[in-house]
């Protein structure tokens, strides 16, 4: 049975595919093309536009997200990723506002630090929903795409047995065994 991801978690997993580290396609390469991207999810208004600084940022914190989800799979969180969320959440003026219902996160800023700030909540939201813990990326060094862990134990390492986990084995497999490689 597959869950249906919650909202944040989609999110995050969209954009930090936006940069598929296999094929090296960027798909907010530009900032025209991140501008959209954000404006067709609702994270900022079009009009806005972003200069390179504030595009470079936004590209630091979605690789920044990739490693934190790398550590999903094992793998050490370097400490500058921290550092790059940290300050992003800082310059986003991302506060609590209190509602009738209870709390919400609400954005202070506008433009890139609007954008930005909309993603740290929706990572905030989806730490909150405990979908956080079932995204991950893929441990393989020549893949890192995001995909959501539905097994029941969380336990899956790569985004697709059929490709990352199965080229894997077989590369493991092949150090084990040099002469059975070059007998094929």
């Amino acid at each position: 049975m597959t869950e249906e991801l919650p909202e944040a978690a989609e999110l995050i997993k969209d954009f930090v595919n936006t940069y598929d580290v296999s094929s090296g396609t960027d798909e907010l390469a530009t900032s025209g093309a991140m501008s959209g991207w954000f404006a067709a999810r609702g994270l900022m208004a079009e009009e806005a536009g972003l200069d390179e600084p504030a595009a470079a940022q936004i590209r630091a914190v979605r690789e920044a997200l990739r490693l934190l989800l790398l550590g999903h799979n094992d793998e050490p969180v370097p400490r500058e990723a921290l550092d790059t969320l940290n300050r992003a959440a800082e310059s986003s003026r991302l506060c609590v506002e209190f509602t009738p219902e209870g709390s919400v996160l609400a954005c202070r800023s506008t433009g890139a630090d609007a954008a930005l700030a909309r993603m740290i909540a929706a990572v905030h939201s989806a730490m909150a929903d405990e979908s956080w813990s079932r995204l991950k990326a893929c441990r393989r060094h020549d893949c890192r795409w995001v995909f959501y862990d539905q097994s029941r134990n969380r336990s899956k390492t790569w985004c697709a047995m059929g490709v990352c986990g199965n080229r894997t084995k077989a590369e493991k497999y092949r150090k084990r065994h040099p002469h059975a490689a070059a007998s094929v």
